[in-house]
C-alpha cells in the first residue's frame, strides 16, 4: 500500500499507525503541555515595532500577564495587528496594567507559534511575562489551507 498524501502539501493524510505528532492529531494537544516561561519581557512602546516572542514548538495555550503597574499592554498575533489602530478595529488584545483586576489574558487555547506584545502607550514601554503550554508539533508543518503558523491569517 502506498503512502497518501495530501496534494497541496505534500503531508501524509493516513501515516498508519506510525502517526506522530502533528496538527491533526488531536492527542497532541490533550496530553500534558511542555512549560514555556519568559519573564520580565520588555513591551516596546505603541509607535515601535512590535516585540515578538518566537516559540520553540506550536504551543497548545498561552498566558501573558502584564507587570507594568502603569501602562496597558496589546496582545496579539501578527506584527500588523498589534500595529493597527483602535480606530481601525485594533486586531488585538488589551491587558490591563498590573494595579487592576484584569492584568492577564488569562489562558487562551490557541494553536499559535508567535506572540506579539507592545505597549498601548505612544511613547512608553511596559514589562510583561509570557506563560506558554507547548505541544511536541513542529511549527514548521503546515496544514491542507497552506502554511499559516504566524497567526497573521484573518488576524489584520
Amino acid at each position: 500500500m502506498s503512502d497518501v498524501r495530501d496534494p497541496k502539501t505534500g503531508q501524509l493524510i493516513y501515516p498508519g499507525y506510525q502517526r506522530g505528532p502533528g496538527l491533526h492529531n488531536a492527542t497532541s494537544y490533550q496530553v500534558s503541555a511542555i512549560p514555556f516561561l519568559t519573564g520580565n519581557i520588555v513591551a516596546p512602546p505603541a509607535s515601535a515595532v512590535a516585540g515578538c516572542i518566537h516559540l520553540p514548538s506550536v504551543a497548545s495555550w498561552i498566558k501573558v500577564d502584564n507587570l507594568d503597574h502603569l501602562h496597558e499592554i496589546r496582545v496579539g498575533f501578527s506584527e500588523h495587528g498589534v500595529a493597527s489602530s483602535a480606530s481601525f478595529g485594533g486586531n488585538y488584545m488589551i491587558v490591563q496594567s498590573a494595579t487592576g483586576s484584569w492584568n492577564t489574558t488569562g489562558q487562551l487555547p490557541y494553536k499559535v507559534r508567535k506572540i506579539f506584545i507592545k505597549s498601548h502607550n505612544e511613547s512608553a514601554m511596559a514589562q510583561c511575562q509570557v506563560i506558554c503550554g507547548l505541544t511536541h508539533i513542529n511549527h514548521d508543518l503546515s496544514a491542507s489551507a497552506g502554511l499559516n503558523w504566524s497567526g497573521s491569517a484573518g488576524v489584520g
